[in-house]
């Protein structure tokens, strides 16, 4: 079985766009499409035999960023492929010594990812999501 984590090329933009569709119903393919000029808004893939199965939205502004989302398709959870997108972030990404990102309170899969791979919880933002969940804010400086 083949595995890379890699940014995302051209090539990518219609199964990620897919992808983003199935899990967030909020997809925008002009946002990834405009991510392969951007210097600030960066997409990865994960890819599985050739196959997309997942990806993650960062935005940089040096020294800092912000990981938007991570997603991985259904089928493929539970492989270890958050970390290792999470891993290639953090080396493609020297000039940064802080990541953000937000979280819902009650994904504990995903806090306990993100606490594997050196996040802590920072603080809280109320009623963050349209269903008046609150998510977390979480804070890695171990880059």
């Amino acid at each position: 079985m083949s595995v890379i984590s890699r940014r995302i090329s051209v090539q990518d933009i219609e199964s990620v766009f897919k992808l983003e569709q199935q899990i967030f119903n909020n997809a925008n393919k002009e946002q990834i499409e405009r991510s392969l000029t951007s210097i600030s808004s960066i997409y990865y893939v994960i890819e599985v035999d050739g196959i997309i199965v997942g990806f993650a939205s960062v935005i940089v502004c040096s020294p800092e960023a912000e990981i938007v989302n991570i997603a991985i398709d259904a089928l493929y959870r539970g492989n270890g492929y958050s970390t290792k997108l999470l891993k290639t972030i953090f080396c493609d990404l020297p000039e940064v010594n802080q990541m953000f990102l937000e979280v819902r309170e009650s994904n504990l899969a995903a806090i306990n990812l993100y606490k594997s791979n050196g996040f802590t919880i920072v603080g809280r933002r109320t009623d963050y999501y349209s269903d008046n969940e609150d998510a977390l804010v979480m804070k890695n400086v171990t880059l």
